[in-house]
């Protein structure tokens, strides 16, 4: 076109819009490329594959009519017949009988292009086109790409341009008496007064014939004038007729469908009006009978046809919605198999288009009127269970996936002000939600954001109690104002809605306030949501206008959901930070529960619903949901007592997970663990696990990997905490916090020194010096450094504790005490960077007053180490005094603060002079 315009302008050229497409098309150009032929030389080409043709476009000039011109050869993407990959040898053999009829001129060719010619092995791409003798062949390095764009443009193209109509058929004798009913009833509806009056009298006879018993509403008569609209009429005679003989309902829906899409606009509101009665018996054929052996094929056929015909008629959604959907919603027989054909259509069409979002309308029709379509909520969580039968990381690249998300999209516009929804199935979306967090585009994201503000929003209108909601409470659930401020005109005291004082609120305003912290950023992005990313409702609103549903997607909109999809594809989560995002969104759902309005029955109800559906998913591998189900289940078990059986199947799965670490992703071991920090809580405090999972800790720290190391030292410090809290360090129950532990070691005692063997220290032989070094690693890294040192002084307050009554002992003079030097060592230099070395000593027992802590800020911590060192001498309690100046060395040789080095060489000095000469030359 571009050679064209150099002569003659556009307009002047007048060429056809299909013409003028061509150029502007976006396809697929295919190149380098050769057209080949048994007869000729192959021909360099260019194939570009549009949507609705396939152009072939020759690179080497021709002759036509004694000009030389490129050929530019256009085929529709309807004409192609056939399109295959055959292999270059069997392309030759298919024309060895032509060959020989033409032996002359294929040697010729041969000769002149035989270093063009496709090698034996070269697969070429045969097309076959409508009306043309012979089939196109093209040989090309990149054959797949051209059998890939015109395949699918081919299946594209038959997708989009399909028409919904129930086929024609050959009229059984049963089908009938429906059929010329059909017939009668719609042209009774004519603008024709002629044809009304005939079609009035044809179901007089049609009626007399097949004895059907209409009442007295049809009696023959001449120069009746039916009116242009006899609605209210034919709505009786159908009404009558629908009851007195429901057997001709398949036939007479079935041929309302094929009429509807052959009538006249004018005409497709009046079949949509007769065929409601005929709608309502349609619930009777959901079984195959013996009177009708294919009545559930037809009922299905007849439900899919009505939803694509409400996909193709725009104009006549309103219609549709009223005069079908709300009708049907009533049948409950047919629950099942509308809301099979609607996800079925859905399913064809995918997530994120027009027709999907259709359907969601289609499906918040039904739901509104009947909860028992509320059931896509389980068959969700269903899905979602069923990803273990594929093991992939993330559940967005399970071949479920698509699925899923259409089951999102359309939950979402179901699950909008439906309190039958939250009520009954809000452990089935707290389950959803959990397993699909951060899953996929931005947009499927903000879609399960959406769904879980919507089941808060319906909670919250359960108990409002007539409470006026202003503009902020409406505005928020939008996101347009901050929701905080004042979610309803009874919470006008700002400290009311403040977290700390939640318990003091109404149930309502509780689930008013977790509605106003959904929509805050710091629980968007629990989501995977940025701070401006696009609403859930942004595409849906997009989709529609007033006069029906829009055909294609609002420009606007779509630019948005692409830098969605974008960039909820360019970032991923670490294993841990995806965790921590599935605690707190399930701290949500367990708010709820917890609310006083639900907790004493449904409450419990759904809290035991969840805890079911979380186990039945614990134990199953699943790389993409059981990590999860395992942080689920450390959260509901610690609001509960956690019996043996549980925790030893939690620890089998742990040993699996950590013996296949480093073949598979670090989610599973973590999430085991984090579990088991849940459930430490839970145990009962004389459970013979509990001090054991101490040292399951230490040894998951021993491993050495970071994600792993971290979660070991929370696991170590809830272990620690929940002993402390039931007295396992008291006198009572042992000789301290070294004796208590060492104990417990021995059930693992075996396996544990291995470990130690393994990684070079020995707990057997030092305790103290074995855990400040494991420690120590945690201080050298940043992103466990506070937790730490929130380890170091715990502990160094559980042995003050100890040493307290240690020392006590009136009657026990060489009982050895705990050892805290260890402790304090490893944590002052940072706590003198933090300036908290008062608050250290203070939890080694020491009074620290103002003197004191000026003191210790002038460099007074030594004297108060070296008293510590002289009652440890007193108790003979200094024998791994010997292997402490390692440790401050291996603090020095990573320390990068001059402050934190002063402090270590200040210890370093002072211990030197508390040993004999022979530890003196072993540090020189």
């Amino acid at each position: 076109l571009s050679d064209l315009h150099e002569f003659l302008a556009s307009p002047q050229a007048d060429l056809p819009p299909g013409t003028v497409s061509l150029d502007g098309d976006a396809g697929v150009s295919v190149s380098p490329i050769s057209r080949v032929s048994r007869a000729h030389p192959p021909l360099p080409c260019i194939v570009k594959v549009t949507p609705e043709a396939v152009q072939i476009t020759a690179l080497r000039r021709q002759e036509v009519f004694g000009l030389s011109t490129y050929f530019n050869d256009v085929y529709h993407i309807t004409e192609i017949t056939d399109l295959q990959v055959v292999s270059n040898s069997e392309y030759v053999e298919a024309g060895e009988a032509d060959a020989k009829n033409r032996s002359a001129l294929h040697r010729s060719a041969s000769r002149t292009s035989e270093g063009e010619r496709p090698r034996g092995d070269e697969q070429l791409v045969v097309i076959r086109f409508e009306g043309s003798g012979s089939a196109v062949t093209f040989s090309s390095p990149k054959h797949e790409l051209l059998f890939k764009a015109v395949r699918s443009a081919r299946a594209r193209y038959a997708t989009h341009t399909a028409v919904p109509t129930v086929q024609e058929r050959v009229i059984r004798p049963a089908d009938v008496p429906g059929t010329l009913l059909n017939v009668a009833l719609l042209n009774c509806g004519s603008e024709s007064a002629t044809l009304r009056i005939s079609a009035y009298r044809m179901l007089i006879s049609v009626v007399a014939t097949f004895s059907m018993d209409v009442g007295h509403e049809l009696a023959f008569a001449s120069d009746l004038c039916l009116p242009p609209n006899p609605l209210q009429f034919i709505f009786r005679i159908c009404t009558r007729l629908s009851l007195s003989a429901p057997d001709m309902t398949l036939e007479l829906l079935s041929e309302a469908l094929l009429a509807f899409t052959k009538s006249p606009q004018n005409m497709k509101p009046w079949i949509l009006h007769y065929m409601q009665p005929w709608l309502r018996c349609l619930g009777q054929f959901t079984h195959d009978t013996a009177a009708h052996p294919d009545a559930l094929v037809r009922t299905q056929d007849i439900v899919r046809s009505l939803i694509r015909l409400h996909l193709k008629e725009p104009t006549m959604y309103m219609h549709f919605k009223e005069h079908v959907w709300a009708l049907i919603a009533n049948v409950e027989e047919l629950t099942d198999i509308v809301l099979d054909m609607l996800v079925t259509v859905a399913m064809e069409y995918g997530a994120l288009t027009v027709e999907t979002e259709l359907i969601a309308d289609m499906l918040a029709t039904v739901a509104g009127q009947n909860p028992r379509y509320n059931k896509l909520a389980p068959r969700l969580r269903k899905l979602v269970a069923q990803t273990c039968t594929l093991s992939v990381t993330h559940v967005s690249a399970h071949q479920l996936w698509p699925e899923i998300a259409v089951y999102m999209r359309l939950l979402l516009t179901m699950s909008f002000s439906n309190c039958n929804l939250a009520d009954e199935y809000l452990a089935d979306i707290a389950f959803i939600t959990c397993m699909l967090l951060k899953a996929g585009p931005g947009m499927i994201q903000a879609t399960l954001h959406g769904i879980v503000m919507h089941v808060v929003h319906s909670l919250a209108l359960t108990q409002c109690n007539g409470a006026i909601i202003d503009q902020t409470f409406s505005s928020s659930i939008t996101g347009a104002n901050s929701f905080a401020g004042n979610p309803v005109r009874q919470l006008n005291d700002k400290d009311a809605v403040d977290a700390g004082a939640a318990q003091n609120l109404s149930p309502y305003a509780q689930l008013a306030q977790q509605l106003a912290e959904l929509i805050q950023a710091r629980t968007r992005l629990n989501f995977g949501l940025r701070a401006k990313s696009t609403s859930a409702v942004t595409f849906i609103a997009s989709s529609y206008t007033r006069g029906g549903a829009a055909s294609t997607l609002n420009p606007e909109a779509l630019m948005e959901f692409k830098d969605e999809l974008a960039h909820g594809s360019a970032v991923l989560d670490s294993p841990r930070d995806a965790l921590d995002s599935v605690e707190r969104v399930a701290h949500v759902f367990l708010r709820i529960m917890d609310n006083p309005a639900f907790a004493s029955g449904r409450g419990n109800a759904w809290r035991a619903r969840w805890t079911t559906l979380v186990t039945a998913s614990t134990f199953v591998f699943n790389p993409a949901v059981q990590p999860r189900a395992f942080v689920l289940l450390g959260k509901l078990a610690a609001a509960d007592e956690v019996d043996d059986d549980l925790l030893y199947q939690t620890l089998a799965t742990l040993r699996g997970a950590l013996a296949s670490f480093g073949e598979t992703d670090e989610s599973l071991p973590i999430s085991v663990l984090l579990c088991l920090v849940n459930m430490v809580g839970g145990l009962p405090p004389d459970s013979s696990y509990l001090a054991s999972l101490f040292w399951v800790g230490i040894a998951v720290m021993q491993i050495g990997h970071l994600p792993l190391y971290r979660v070991g030292l929370t696991l170590v410090a809830k272990v620690l905490r929940t002993l402390d809290a039931c007295g396992a360090f008291l006198p009572e129950n042992g000789d301290g916090f070294q004796h208590f532990l060492m104990a417990a070691r021995v059930a693992v005692e075996k396996a544990a020194d291995q470990v130690d063997e393994l990684v070079g220290i020995s707990f057997r032989s030092s305790f103290g010096a074995a855990l400040s070094l494991l420690l120590l690693r945690g201080m050298e890294d940043m992103s466990a450094k506070d937790d730490a040192y929130e380890v170091l002084l715990q502990i160094i307050a559980i042995v003050a504790g100890c040493r307290k009554w240690q020392h006590a002992d009136a009657a026990n003079p060489d009982r050895p005490c705990d050892l805290i030097l260890p402790y304090m060592i490893l944590v002052l230099p940072t706590a003198s960077v933090r300036k908290e070395m008062g608050h250290v000593f203070s939890a080694a027992g020491v009074v620290v007053n103002a003197d004191v802590k000026a003191s210790i800020e002038h460099g007074g911590y030594v004297r108060l180490l070296e008293q510590i060192h002289k009652n440890d001498i007193a108790r003979k309690s200094q024998s791994d005094y010997i292997l402490y100046p390692s440790i401050l060395a291996a603090m020095l040789h990573r320390s990068r603060s001059d402050q934190e080095i002063m402090i270590l060489y200040s210890i370093l000095a002072s211990n030197i002079t508390w040993v004999d000469t022979t530890m003196s030359l072993l540090v020189m």
